[in-house]
């Protein structure tokens, strides 16, 4: 199982890349590999160069969070059925959540 990176880690890579220490220098610090290192450069980013470990934070919360919501879907369809309304209906409500002025009304 893949193991993510620690905010407290990605602030340090940060300290780390602004003080020019080399990647491989920065892996062997903080227990990681070197490809890492790399990866978490490449990915969070925002120009070459340009690593803010807040955004970097924040773009991997997102990021685990889509991925979250796409087992959740998987796991719908495949208990309910594999059709094309149903997966229409689930991705829906996964994306846009529930409108709730669409809701049956009760009677009583």
């Amino acid at each position: 199982m893949a193991k993510h990176l620690t905010q407290e880690q990605r602030y340090y890579i940060c300290l780390q890349i602004a003080n020019f220490i080399p990647q491989k220098e920065i892996a062997r610090r903080i227990g990681v590999s070197k490809l890492t290192i790399s990866k978490e450069l490449k990915r969070n980013s925002r120009n070459i160069g340009d690593y803010d470990s807040d955004y970097a934070g924040k773009k991997a919360a997102l990021t685990r969070s889509k991925a979250s919501k796409a087992k959740v879907f998987s796991k719908l369809l495949a208990h309910h059925g594999k059709t094309y309304k149903a997966k229409q209906a689930l991705a829906n409500i996964i994306t846009n959540g529930v409108d709730i002025s669409q809701r049956p009304k009760i009677v009583e």
